[in-house]
């Protein structure tokens, strides 16, 4: 596994949180004129981000705690 150093996580934290922000906005913008599918792609992502989000506070928390 890699190892990141503790700025390089909250670094990615942020571009993943960044991440859902827009994409939370893409989907308000899709609901109003696009498909639902392209709504559902989009709150996809959104899952996948979360998933991804909640690595990260785990990998932050473990640093934290052999530290």
């Amino acid at each position: 596994m890699i190892q990141y150093s503790i700025g390089e996580l909250i670094d990615k934290l942020i571009i993943v949180n960044l991440k859902i922000w827009h994409t939370e906005e893409d989907i308000r913008e899709t609901e109003k004129t696009a498909p639902a599918e392209d709504t559902l792609k989009l709150c996809d992502r959104i899952v996948e981000f979360n998933k991804l989000r909640n690595e990260l506070i785990d990998s932050i928390n473990e640093y934290f705690k052999e530290a």
